[in-house]
């Protein structure tokens, strides 16, 4: 690998386009991904089931949380069907293995649309929940879905640092909490608890919302298990729709929704700011004019979804099955 080079790095500006807490983490995984996906802003063509299966769960957050109602199961169903007839105009020529990814995430995605609403419908009305929670719970929804951007500076070089923040809330208390919904395979409750105050997209976010003046009270993991459950042969959609409906019922709605909540100081984020985010925009920095060696990082190439987005473009230099996100955008 040849050493990184200043002109490889001026297709992507510090000041300009940025980083955000997905490329952050793609730089401490791999210089080659971070190159490959930020600077030069290949995607590739594939997607795993789980990260289709969040972005559809975000886009329905987003759409009824902005209305301000939980929807009835009419609404969620003839949503998928719009989700589904806008992926397929967006979507260049997907192939019929993309294309089936998107059917399996749409029918998993009902039944869990249908329970999270009933599970959180406090969210919107203010009343209890059905369930009891231990964390806070919103009165009035501040912001959602809503970029941020916030200048910092790193060694005389400026840097834009931007994020899509889930959502914002008050409480009765009339504190500001930082909501971040995550998608999960397995719930493990007491690792999700000890490393919350390590998780990077969730401490950007509230340094960011103090950053442009605001006093965010703590952060709440809103976790979503996406079903596992075995898609028999001559199983329909509506079978197993039914079929996760009845294990929803059966484990109860915490097995499936689960919130965690961590209260954060001026401290915490000072240290967030000086133990990390400076530290590691000061390594990438470094890199970006030349000042370090590039390489890949050989263990990342395989992650918890299997091969990485870059895996064959890393490792036969092919981007047949890859596109350039600004041929797009």
């Amino acid at each position: 690998m040849k050493p990184k080079s200043k002109s490889d790095a001026s297709k992507w500006r510090p000041d300009k386009e940025g980083i955000n807490a997905s490329g952050i983490l793609c730089w401490l995984e791999c210089r080659e991904q971070f190159r490959l996906q930020v600077v030069e802003g290949w995607r590739n063509r594939s997607e795993p089931e789980p990260m289709m299966f969040g972005t559809l769960i975000h886009w329905f957050m987003h759409r009824y949380y902005a209305k301000g109602h939980a929807p009835s199961e009419q609404e969620i169903h003839t949503d998928l069907e719009t989700y589904s007839r806008q992926w397929h105009l967006d979507t260049k020529m997907p192939s019929t293995k993309l294309s089936d990814t998107l059917i399996v995430c749409l029918t998993k995605a009902e039944p869990i649309l249908q329970m999270y609403f009933k599970r959180w419908a406090g969210d919107f009305s203010g009343k209890k929940y059905p369930v009891m929670t231990r964390t806070v719970q919103p009165v009035k929804w501040i912001s959602l879905e809503k970029r941020r951007e916030v200048k910092f500076e790193v060694d005389g070089q400026a840097f834009n640092i931007f994020g899509t923040l889930d959502g914002v809330f008050e409480t009765k208390s009339h504190n500001e909490w930082i909501i971040d919904t995550k998608c999960l395979s397995m719930i493990n409750a007491p690792d999700i608890i000890d490393t919350l105050q390590w998780q990077v997209q969730f401490m950007l976010y509230a340094w960011m919302w103090s950053k442009i003046g605001r006093k965010p009270k703590g952060i709440v993991m809103n976790v979503i298990r996406r079903p596992g459950l075995v898609w028999s042969d001559g199983m329909t959609s509506i079978d197993y729709i039914h079929k996760v409906l009845t294990h929803i019922q059966e484990k109860g709605f915490d097995h499936y929704f689960s919130r965690f909540q961590l209260e954060l100081t001026k401290k915490d984020l000072l240290n967030f700011e000086v133990e990390f985010l400076t530290p590691v925009l000061t390594e990438m920095l470094m890199w970006w004019r030349g000042d370090l060696p590039h390489y890949v990082n050989w263990p990342h190439l395989i992650n918890k979804y299997g091969r990485c987005q870059m895996f064959v473009p890393i490792t036969q230099g092919d981007t047949s099955n890859c596109y350039r996100k600004a041929d797009v955008d």
